[in-house]
């Protein structure tokens, strides 16, 4: 059974009144649908992101993953597993357009999990792939067996990778971007994390009166 993380990109404060996605009215039309193929094309979205220090790797707005050059290089994957699109960031900061953002469409899925040992209530979406399901629907238990190395799954509207996906990533030193274990994640037990030493979590350290991760499980 594969390790499989849950993708949750980071939420930086003061972007609010900072960044803006224009010009992309069609992006939210049933072009873009989660795990599905998208168009070869779509109109370029422009980006004015004005924070002079803002230079994650990863942004998540507008409900569109936006990823740096360099986390697509780090990716290393091509269309049919992923596609991106083109960004117009040439009135942003010199930083952000530095970064060379994209679009990325992520257009499968996979059965992550055996749905008929699992209850939970489907919630259906027209013009759909993912069959969106509860949250309280922990996947604890389930196999996963991913052809694709970062896909949604079938019964869950988020984007879920493959620890060597994770890996790559973080090797490579991008920003914005973490790697949840669902299994904990959707069951409402914390949150497990990978990272280069291994499985993380945070906490508080009595010792020295602040917040410090804690290793649960190192890289074997």
């Amino acid at each position: 059974m594969k390790t499989i993380w849950f993708l949750m990109p980071d939420f930086p404060e003061g972007l609010v009144g900072h960044c803006a996605l224009l010009d992309g009215t069609e992006l939210f039309a049933p072009d873009l649908i989660h795990g599905q193929g998208g168009p070869d094309e779509l109109p370029t979205a422009k980006l004015i992101l004005t924070l002079e220090d803002f230079d994650a790797d990863c942004l998540f707005w507008n409900s569109l993953w936006l990823v740096s050059e360099k986390m697509r290089r780090a990716m290393a994957l091509a269309p049919p597993d992923i596609q991106f699109f083109n960004v117009d960031a040439s009135k942003s900061a010199p930083l952000a357009q530095s970064k060379h953002y994209q679009i990325m469409h992520v257009p499968v899925t996979e059965y992550m999990c055996d749905q008929k040992n699992l209850a939970y209530r489907p919630l259906k979406v027209p013009s759909r792939s993912v069959e969106l399901r509860l949250a309280s629907a922990a996947a604890s238990g389930c196999a996963a067996e991913p052809t694709h190395e970062i896909f949604y799954d079938r019964f869950r509207d988020f984007i879920f990778c493959t620890d060597a996906f994770a890996v790559r990533i973080l090797q490579s030193g991008c920003s914005g971007i973490n790697f949840f274990d669902p299994f904990h994640y959707f069951a409402d037990r914390g949150l497990h994390f990978r990272t280069l030493r291994g499985v993380e979590e945070d906490g508080w350290d009595p010792a020295s009166n602040s917040a410090r991760k804690f290793l649960i499980r190192g890289v074997h």
